[in-house]
């Protein structure tokens, strides 16, 4: 639809701008900040003649409306059948660590609520994401930008009726060091869900 749009304006511009015109406008810079903005610009500049505004204009809204259509964000697949939460393993249940020690032990549990096998997908290519808050809730630190991922689970992957996943998160002290203090970390399944875990740094 898009292409179709592209091709008929750019045919439409080319039946209303002569040789002469597009030399001066060549030769004078201006700033296109939409499609609409520059079908108004044509008709200001009598490029466009007055029997063709009315179609110029409906030419550069279904224009806009199929970018808007094509900027919609998509929906993860089977977002609303999944269930999502962050524990940790009983080991480390008591989230005290010290400075030198890697955070360890965080889980991430995503649980498929329905009676039948779904499809599950990671979004932004790691299936697990996380970001630290120090207790003023500033971020310190977010896995989002960087090129490690937290787990090398495959991207896309069945999860039976019923059954729940864990994906293991750890923070490398090395990573981003962690003094003293008492810190959130926000563990998200992109586009499914996240949850939260307080850790303590003595």
């Amino acid at each position: 639809m898009k292409k179709i749009l592209c091709v008929l304006f750019v045919a439409l511009t080319f039946t209303f701008v002569t040789n002469q015109t597009v030399h001066a406008l060549s030769s004078q810079g201006f700033v296109l900040y939409s499609m609409t903005g520059f079908i108004e610009m044509l008709i200001e500049r009598g490029i466009i003649s007055t029997e063709k505004q009315e179609t110029a204009r409906e030419l550069g809204q279904m224009f806009n409306e199929s970018e808007v259509k094509n900027d919609t964000k998509d929906v993860a697949m089977n977002a609303d059948k999944v269930s999502v939460k962050v524990s940790q393993f009983i080991g480390e249940s008591d989230g005290v660590y010290n400075q030198y020690e890697d955070i360890d032990g965080l889980l991430l549990l995503i649980t498929n609520e329905t009676d039948e096998p779904i499809m599950l997908e990671a979004k932004r290519g790691c299936q697990v994401v996380y970001t630290i808050y120090d207790e003023t809730g500033t971020e310190l630190y977010t896995s989002k930008d960087t090129d490690r991922c937290t787990t090398d689970e495959r991207v896309t992957y069945k999860l039976a009726a019923r059954d729940t996943r864990m994906f293991g998160v750890t923070h490398k002290q090395d990573y981003y060091q962690l003094r003293s203090g008492t810190y959130t970390f926000e563990i998200e399944y992109p586009e499914y869900g996240k949850g939260s875990k307080e850790v303590t740094i003595e």
